[in-house]
């Protein structure tokens, strides 16, 4: 899965305009990005990781766990 899948994926069920509105950007922005006609800079990307709290490996490399303190949580209930 690329970035735009990944940024769809994180969006889930909220409309592109309620999602855009949450991160500060135009609904046409978000359309764009989750067709793969642009790519967003490292401060949306920041800015979604912070207000969606999911990793930013995750997000740009689709490495790791999508939530990391979910994963950590797991891992202490593990130990």
């Amino acid at each position: 899965m690329d970035i735009a899948g990944r940024i769809r994926m994180v969006r889930g069920n909220l409309s592109q305009v309620k999602f855009a509105e949450k991160i500060g950007l135009s609904q046409r922005t978000i359309a764009n990005y989750e067709n793969g006609d642009n790519i967003p800079n490292a401060e949306v990307v920041t800015r979604i990781s912070d207000i969606f709290g999911v990793s930013l490996d995750w997000l740009l490399k689709g490495q790791g766990a999508i939530h990391p303190e979910l994963a950590s949580s797991e891992q202490s209930d593990k130990d």
